[in-house]
């Protein structure tokens, strides 16, 4: 009798999870931080239920360099859910976003002391980390604009025959539109020096994919509505990996507070105020975020007269801007299209193509966790590596340097 050997095939599953701005206050508001931990909240329960074998998670974990103990415990504890809530952990691969990123050490660094699951993708060799024996997982953290060039990206070659996913924080073309994109994808492979199957990206708020040569490229958008043109829903994607290849790529929605926008059209002959209210009606508002903007006649109606008529209907966040004004400074503008002072910052820095010791030295400056009394030190000390002798040392108490003299009495 002939006995016939069948092989199990192994699937690796991950899901990728991105920009999840932990510890965002949108709008002040203390229910939109507790929105974004809600959401990452969902992606975590999603990985237990599915049991899949890593979460990746690309970038901007949280949403100011500088979170809250209150939002680092929070992550602590759901990141921990993964090693207690399930038989097996699941390692937590992460890089680190524009939005969260220091100059030194990271707080991913301090959550991982605590996490022996959670594992800092970025290394001085570019090794991957291995998931299941069949998908070598590599990952850089965001890279400013002044040291992209320089910077090293060639990914280290694997023994075995993996999948090959490179994890990165940056916006590239393609998917991301030529305009609104950093630098160039295919470029960029270049420098890799070996073959990827996918490039798995965080930075980009919508959900993106394609196809760049041989590399599948896309981004799954973020947990939660950062700015107004950031889409209705939002995911995380499930890649499913066999035998080398990708044989399922899929999404799974997460439940996020619904956004509104209203535009009241005034007309002239009826009150201003039955006019919003009418409209107010038409809509349920109650537990969302709700912007109205006021256009047409200019009937008697004020801004906080609105804001009153929004927080009577239980809205979570009420906005309100009056376009019927010749000039008006519109804060909801400054709220969508400038999310991170950091970023805008650094996008005006680029333009001024400092130097790599300059760009250093404004770091140190604009670094909170610096104490006042210590930046001058830190900067001579940056400067001082950099060209040796071009700090002068402080006068002693006697009016002398602490810097010794050369051989002929010259200036140190």
């Amino acid at each position: 009798m002939q006995t016939l050997c069948t092989q199990t095939q192994m699937t690796t599953t991950i899901l990728h999870v991105s920009d999840t701005h932990l510890g965002n206050r949108q709008y002040g508001s203390d229910e939109r931080r507790e929105d974004y931990a809600d959401a990452f909240e969902h992606a975590i329960q999603i990985a237990i239920e599915e049991e899949v074998d890593a979460v990746l998670h690309t970038g901007d974990l949280f949403d100011s360099k500088n979170p809250s103990l209150g939002t680092q415990i929070r992550c602590a504890q759901l990141i921990n859910r993964l090693e207690e809530d399930i038989d097996s952990p699941i390692p937590f691969l992460t890089i680190v976003g524009n939005h969260e990123r220091k100059r030194d050490h990271q707080f991913v660094d301090y959550i991982e002391l605590s996490s022996e699951h959670l594992v800092r993708l970025e290394n001085k060799d570019n090794k991957p980390h291995i998931v299941n024996d069949e998908v070598a997982v590599y990952g850089f953290d965001h890279i400013r604009q002044y040291l992209w060039e320089t910077s090293d990206l060639t990914l280290q070659p694997t023994d075995g025959d993996y999948y090959n996913i490179v994890a990165m924080h940056q916006l590239l073309h393609p998917p991301v539109p030529e305009l609104l994109a950093e630098h160039s994808t295919c470029d960029m492979f270049e420098r890799f020096g070996i073959d990827t199957d996918a490039l798995a990206l965080g930075d980009y708020h919508q959900r993106k994919q394609q196809q760049v040569e041989d590399t599948f490229v896309y981004y799954p958008g973020s947990t939660e509505k950062t700015q107004k043109d950031d889409g209705p829903n939002h995911y995380v994607d499930i890649l499913q990996v066999e035998d080398g290849r990708l044989i399922n790529h899929s999404r799974r929605e997460i439940p996020t507070r619904d956004f509104l926008f209203i535009k009241v059209d005034l007309i002239e002959g009826i009150g201003g105020i039955e006019q919003v209210k009418d409209e107010l009606d038409s809509y349920e508002v109650a537990e969302k975020v709700v912007k109205v903007t006021l256009e047409g006649a200019d009937v008697p109606i004020t801004r906080p007269r609105v804001h009153k008529l929004l927080q009577e209907r239980d809205v979570t966040v009420s906005r309100v801007s009056d376009g019927r004004s010749d000039f008006e400074f519109d804060a909801d503008a400054v709220d969508y299209d400038i999310q991170d002072i950091e970023t805008t910052l650094d996008d005006e820095l680029n333009e001024l193509d400092l130097t790599h010791t300059a760009r250093e030295v404004e770091e140190v400056v604009r670094t909170l966790s610096v104490p006042k009394s210590n930046i001058r030190a830190q900067a001579d000390d940056i400067v001082q590596k950099a060209a040796p002798g071009a700090v002068e040392a402080p006068e002693s108490e006697g009016g002398e340097t602490n810097s010794e003299t050369d051989g002929e009495g010259g200036e140190a």
